[in-house]
């Protein structure tokens, strides 16, 4: 039997199947990967709003993370929600030593219905330890802009926003423009001195829940496969679009990408 590519989701866990671990499990399936996976939040959400969220305690998400990595060969490490400066400190000690296998962190800040998870400074603390692990960061435009810490980020450019990150973190970024207002979601793709941009248009469909945990996890699976990262951003925003295309219909305002 041929193993499959394997991943590790380190993500919270989002009730409604729409986002997070069920998403990153669902995006995996459909990418005949196998996705392991170590909880790192509870949330109790529907599609209006996040009710209610509970961070796990810092043994259980670095036991649930070594209790993996002792029996299975990792190709590939996705990282979603983490509010612990703790465990980001833990995550970089326990994958330093796998440096040939991809990490994608979707650097998540707060839900699409306007939950903040985590405040700034731990935010940017977190991230900034993990960017030692030189990973793929997958921000959409808003978190790019408090990553970034410009000043008056909010009327700062896209082109200020992309020198304050390459200035202030390791790793190569895309930064995901679904979250932008017009007709085309256009992304940045920025790896050391090189710069591609994929423009697409957008689906008129509001099915977009955890549309950037489909992606950062199908770019895990794509890029542990051995895809060049412009090849596996393309593919992962293909695959994006489809689900988008197909996405169940449950007569809400802001359903799921994913069946």
């Amino acid at each position: 039997m041929v193993k499959p590519t394997t991943i590790l989701s380190i993500a919270g866990s989002d009730n409604s199947s729409g986002a997070g671990i069920q998403a990153d499990l669902k995006t995996a399936k459909d990418l005949n990967a196998y996705c392991l996976n170590a909880i790192s939040v509870i949330t109790a959400q529907n599609s209006k709003k996040i009710v209610k969220t509970f961070n796990l305690p810092l043994k259980v998400i670095i036991s649930q993370i070594k209790s993996l990595t002792k029996e299975y060969q990792i190709d590939g490490v996705k990282i979603g929600l983490v509010t612990n400066k703790f465990l980001a400190n833990e995550i970089v000690k326990i994958f330093k030593q796998y440096k040939k296998i991809p990490v994608v962190i979707d650097p998540i800040y707060k839900s699409s219905t306007n939950k903040i998870f985590v405040n700034k400074n731990d935010y940017l603390y977190i991230h900034k330890k993990l960017s030692s692990l030189h990973p793929y960061f997958t921000p959409n435009h808003a978190e790019a802009k408090v990553l970034s810490m410009v000043k008056n980020n909010k009327s700062a450019s896209l082109d200020e926003v992309i020198k304050s990150i390459q200035n202030k973190y390791k790793g190569t970024f895309v930064i995901t423009g679904g979250d932008q207002e017009g007709n085309y979601s256009i992304d940045h793709l920025i790896a050391g001195n090189k710069k591609f941009l994929f423009k697409s248009r957008k689906i008129k469909k509001y099915n977009t829940h955890g549309s950037g945990c489909c992606f950062s996890t199908a770019l895990s699976v794509f890029l542990a496969r051995g895809y060049s990262i412009d090849s596996a951003v393309k593919k992962s925003k293909a695959f994006v679009r489809e689900k988008i295309r197909s996405s169940p219909d449950f007569g809400l305002i802001y359903g799921p990408v994913i069946n």
